[in-house]
């Protein structure tokens, strides 16, 4: 008698003998049994033809070379989507032939997916038994002969071993983000004698905890589950606990508790936190270590190989939750439409802040990728090229008639303003649109798309942990769109965060890098260069004057502040989009309130400077950035305010 083939192998491999093991696949060791019958038919064949079905994911092929077909199909089938993954090597290592029956050894290499510190990888032995049959040499089924020790009594699973759950912090070493229970409360309205009577007295527990939680909410989600279970809140576990009972007791309603990545604090919300989940989310999957077990009927688990895995730093943002806090309770001020604000360390581009009050949570993450109509306050892209090209000066005299033909476009100013002759300074700080008009006819076509993709409008940015759009600026091909672009009009989109990288460049003199994982920084191209420093500085000097003597002047009393501000208007006249960009000390930012609002830009933008910067009524003498001393820029570039301590 031959001797049989060696037992399944139980072994862990790890490291270098993994690794000798997969040098291994495909080696086939025959013994003198197989030598003995070498005039009949050998089984190899069929063997090898086993295991490349399996390779390549053929598990019909595989399991038609079965004595069983139709179970070995099923069983397969389940390994296989148990394992998922990349699919499996396997290759024949060994064979003995005993007459009509052959024992062979198979080495088996899993690939269970990627992680952070390679591919996942299970090398094992098993062995199995061919046997002839009236259609040729067939593997006998048996589930151990795939997966080691497995019976028609066990299943397989992979398990995830996720890495000690991590923070996600602002600059400062703050908790923004921080792994909690979250209880899932689902509707059911097949089990619920009157959907609506549901919703009202859902929206009446839950709405305390949640205002978005409203009878009509409840009902629109519950129509757009079509009859199933939909899920409607999520709550904390110390909103929970409360109304447990209440919610326990109501038909129709169900609570699922999971562990979920949540904000660390109630009274915080930004479009950023989505993407934030998704970038922990990411980190925990591709560090997590893994475990393939064997559970039988009666639930005895056996554990074939596993792997821990790697522990994570938290991340660290670079939001600061003090801006942030101030930015959200200015939006929030808004309630009749629309409003954002965008913050930026002017020095570095670091994202200090997104805010957005429902209004526009309720359309998407607008702050970031929404795309506007920029209006007057692209007034200031203008005025840049019309200084580079020595068109004008701030102290040069100019013209401001209230209205009148240019490039053939006819420009009126608000309010019919009429200055006559004055500097242009002054001219710029009323907001007078014929001076820019005319301005704008003197101009190249090239001039004010190149002046804005310099000042960061228009360009790519791939910001780790946010997606981000900073519009189009067009060409103008006509002394009348360049007068249309020149005024924020002629196609010329751009969003709060690309304004608010435009204000944090009139800071520094070149676009920073905008960054909000203090460990992964964006690459992006400096070719395009920047502004050269004496039209910098007349530049945040028409910045000033709007502050002290034009539009902005209710923020006249922080003493640092220079800004840009104007509403875009429909065909009606009417204010649209409504923008506020500035810079205060190391804080470039953006506002804006879209639709007519009885709150303006200016003053969401008041709000939140206030519990930020000390306004100048007490103090003299040297002041400190608003956020951090400037990086990358002199002082005597970024216009300096006092702080609250």
């Amino acid at each position: 008698m031959c001797p049989a083939a060696p037992p399944p192998a139980r072994r862990r491999y790890r490291g270098a003998v993994a690794m000798a093991l997969a040098g291994m696949l495909g080696a086939v060791m025959l013994t003198a049994c197989e030598a003995d019958t070498a005039g009949a038919p050998s089984p190899l064949p069929v063997i090898k033809d086993f295991t490349a079905a399996l390779a390549a994911g053929d598990l019909d092929a595989a399991a038609s070379l079965t004595t069983e077909p139709s179970r070995a199909g099923d069983g397969l089938a389940a390994i296989f989507g148990a394992l998922s993954g990349n699919g499996a090597e396997f290759a024949v290592q060994g064979l003995s032939v005993d007459g009509d029956e052959a024992s062979f050894t198979l080495g088996a290499a899993w690939d269970l997916g990627d992680s952070a510190y390679g591919p996942r990888r299970w090398v094992f032995s098993t062995t199995g038994i061919a046997a002839q049959t009236s259609a040729g040499w067939r593997i006998e089924w048996r589930p151990d002969v795939i997966i080691p020790g497995m019976t028609d009594h066990h299943t397989v699973r992979l398990l995830p071993e996720p890495p000690p759950p991590t923070e996600v912090l602002d600059r400062n070493g703050v908790p923004l983000l921080a792994q909690a229970v979250v209880h899932v409360v689902t509707v059911d309205p097949g089990r619920a004698s009157s959907s609506g009577a549901l919703a009202e007295e859902l929206a009446e527990l839950i709405s305390p905890v949640d205002p978005r939680i409203t009878p009509a909410t409840l009902l629109l989600a519950i129509n757009a589950g079509q009859g199933q279970g939909v899920p409607v809140v999520e709550l904390r576990d110390e909103d929970y606990q409360p109304i447990a009972e209440r919610l326990a007791s109501m038909s129709g309603v169900s609570v699922q508790q999971r562990r979920g990545i949540l904000t660390a604090r109630d009274d915080l919300a930004s479009p950023l936190f989505a993407q934030l989940r998704a970038e922990w989310q990411h980190r925990q999957d591709v560090s997590a270590g893994w475990s393939v077990e064997l559970v039988g009927r009666d639930g005895d688990v056996t554990v074939l190989e596993q792997a821990p895995g790697i522990p994570l730093p938290d991340i660290t943002t670079e939001l600061d939750l003090e801006v942030q806090l101030a930015a959200q309770e200015a939006v929030a001020s808004v309630t009749d439409s629309p409003a954002m604000i965008v913050a930026l360390k002017s020095s570095t581009g670091a994202v200090l802040s997104v805010a957005q009050n429902p209004a526009a949570d309720a359309i998407g993450p607008i702050a970031l990728a929404g795309l506007y109509e920029p209006g007057p306050v692209f007034a200031m892209v203008a005025a840049i090229a019309a200084l580079e090209n020595g068109q004008v000066t701030n102290g040069s005299t100019v013209s401001c008639p209230p209205d009148g033909l240019y490039g053939d476009r006819y420009v009126a100013n608000p309010g019919l303003l009429d200055l006559a002759d004055s500097t242009f300074s002054e001219a710029f700080a009323r907001s007078c649109a014929t001076t820019i008009a005319g301005l704008a006819t003197g101009m190249a076509n090239s001039d004010l798309q190149d002046t804005a993709s310099r000042l960061g409008l228009g360009r790519d940015f791939s910001v780790p942990g946010m997606t981000t759009v900073t519009g189009a600026i067009p060409e103008p091909g006509s002394a009348a769109d360049r007068v249309a672009t020149a005024l924020g009009g002629g196609g010329a989109m751009v969003s709060p965060f690309s304004m608010a990288l435009m204000a944090a460049t009139i800071a520094r003199g070149t676009t920073p890098e905008p960054m909000l994982l203090r460990d992964r920084p964006t690459a992006t191209d400096e070719s395009v260069g920047g502004i050269a420093y004496p039209v910098l500085r007349d530049a945040q000097r028409l910045m000033r004057g709007v502050i002290e003597s034009g539009a902005a002047q209710s923020l006249a009393g922080f003493r640092g502040l220079i800004g840009a501000t104007g509403a875009a208007q429909d065909e009606a006249g009417e204010g649209i989009n409504d923008w506020f960009i500035g810079v205060d000390g190391n804080l470039a930012f953006a506002v804006l309130v879209t639709d007519p609002s009885t709150t303006d830009a200016v003053t969401v933008a008041g709000r939140f400077l206030d519990p930020l910067v000390d306004r100048a009524s007490v103090s003299s003498g040297g002041a400190s950035s608003g956020v951090a001393p400037t990086e990358g820029a002199s002082i005597e570039e970024v216009p300096i305010a006092e702080t609250k301590n």
